[in-house]
């Protein structure tokens, strides 16, 4: 809900998954967003995300996040 944006609690929740998915031995996350108004994909950027390339038939952009690197936060 948009009312509710802007107070970090997306950015607290990446950050919470990053770290359990980092701890369980992971080294990536991945996700997609439509594009366009209202996409989230500017959101996942600034958190470190970054496009893949691929484009699924939903016209939905890919992103990972490497968890190599350290905390995205």
């Amino acid at each position: 809900d948009e009312n509710h944006q802007g107070h970090g609690h997306g950015t607290a929740a990446v950050g919470l998954v990053a770290d359990a998915v980092r701890a369980a031995g992971g080294d990536a996350l991945h996700t997609s967003c439509g594009q366009g108004e209202g996409s989230p994909q500017q959101f996942y950027e600034a958190l470190g995300f970054v496009p893949t390339g691929e484009v699924d038939s939903h016209a939905e952009v890919h992103l990972a996040l490497d968890l190599t690197a350290g905390a995205h936060r």
